[in-house]
């Protein structure tokens, strides 16, 4: 059963892929952020409306990693996001 998403890519933001990583350009404040192979996995993931269950769960097989260790490295990674504008908390979007 799909879980609801609790943060959602920030309106004012613009991610532009590359071969190695991205960039999410915050417009309103004109902020660059180079965003890693996995962060622009978790904004997919975001994009998507997936919880972050479901994009640890994802990132977890693909990396071969523990399920509830990838969670808190997607936790914290969702924070930083938050903080720097990138994704912005849904109300009541709690995990």
């Amino acid at each position: 059963m799909a879980q609801a998403a609790t943060v959602r890519l920030n309106s004012v933001v613009a991610i532009e892929d590359f071969d190695e990583g991205s960039l999410a350009l915050d417009c309103e404040h004109l902020r660059l952020v180079e965003l890693n192979r996995t962060a622009r996995a978790i904004v997919a993931g975001v994009e998507r409306g997936l919880g972050l269950s479901e994009i640890a769960a994802q990132l977890a097989e693909e990396y071969g990693q523990p399920e509830d260790a990838m969670h808190a490295d997607v936790t914290v990674a969702v924070e930083r996001m938050v903080a720097l504008g990138i994704l912005l908390p849904l109300p009541g979007g709690q995990e």
